[in-house]
């Protein structure tokens, strides 16, 4: 006989890796939300301190909270077999050292009631205040309402539906539909190929402007921390990011009608760094976004770019030149 249970409205996925002074704090404001019928699918991803101890006490205390400890495989790998785990209509991916607004799976759920959406977007607060975020970090956290029925690229220039994967929920029809879960063999940049490769093919699109995550932009020994060390190569993994939505892109048949703006896009995400950074070699990075445009065939578009894309691509082929 099949069981009568329904699933739980939302899942909560956590990946979980040395964590110890911070989890604690993350899971009590999923244990209080004031949705009662959620999950939270914590996953030990490999932890050498007491992250994993931490987590199996809260299983004890909550038959809501599940655990999988794991040797150490990186975060998309982690937040896919907490899919795997999980059941909930949707989905919501919480950062083990940032923690949720006590209403948070509640204001997701009635929104959810109110439209027909596959995706919710909504705002968020950084912590600490020092040091000081950079600015476009406040922009990005603070969204405002809007619905749109269908994907349009401009919901891709909203604040919120990118790279903060923290400030979306994904209903879980979305996800079977594409099969795109998180390229485990990518650890930067990872949350911004889910967003692209999703959310072109979502079926109603909500953004909100109540704000619902803490983000812990900043802490000693975090993984954006390290990655942003060596700004070349981040640079570089960015241009290979693009590469590869550029490929899906393709295959999908969405260049045809969004070539432009991807186009736009895509230099407009690198070339200010390009250049305001100190970076070592400037010159190789352009010429690898060059031949990672152009290799696509994306330069055809070229002549449709507006004022300042057009003005970021003709900087773009100056600094290849040197």
């Amino acid at each position: 006989m099949k069981s009568l249970c329904l699933p739980p409205k939302i899942s909560i996925i956590i990946p979980v890796y040395n964590v110890e002074n911070y989890i604690a704090k993350c899971l009590d404001t999923c244990i209080a939300q004031t949705l009662y019928d959620i999950e939270i699918v914590c996953v030990d991803d490999g932890s050498t301190d007491g992250s994993g101890r931490i987590l199996d006490h809260y299983a004890a205390l909550d038959n809501r909270v599940k655990v999988i400890h794991k040797q150490n495989a990186g975060v998309s790998a982690a937040r896919n077999d907490g899919i795997r785990a999980s059941s909930g209509t949707w989905l919501m991916f919480v950062d083990s050292d940032d923690y949720l607004a006590l209403n948070a799976c509640e204001v997701v759920w009635k929104e959810s009631l109110s439209n027909s959406s596959e995706l919710i977007v909504h705002g968020g607060y950084l912590v600490p205040d020092y040091p000081k975020p950079e600015s476009w970090k406040y922009w990005g956290v603070i969204t405002d309402k809007k619905y749109y029925r269908e994907f349009e690229f401009r919901v891709l220039e909203e604040r919120g539906s990118n790279p903060f994967l923290w400030l979306q929920a994904f209903r879980r029809d979305l996800l079977e539909r594409t099969g795109v879960w998180f390229r485990e063999d990518i650890s930067f940049g990872e949350d911004i190929i889910f967003q692209f490769e999703n959310l072109p093919f979502a079926k109603g699109i909500s953004f909100i402007k109540d704000r619902l995550y803490y983000y812990r932009w900043y802490r000693d020994g975090s993984l954006m921390k390290e990655a942003t060390a060596d700004l070349d190569a981040r640079t570089m993994r960015h241009i290979l990011n693009i590469g590869i939505l550029a490929d899906y892109w393709l295959e999908h048949g969405l260049m045809e009608k969004y070539g432009d703006r991807f186009l736009g896009w895509a230099v407009g995400f690198v070339v200010p760094d390009l250049e305001q950074l100190e970076l070592k070699d400037p010159k190789a990075l352009a010429s690898a976004l060059k031949e990672t445009l152009e290799s696509r065939g994306l330069d055809k578009f070229r002549a449709k770019l507006p004022r300042i894309p057009s003005r970021q691509y003709r900087k773009m082929v100056s600094l290849a030149k040197g």
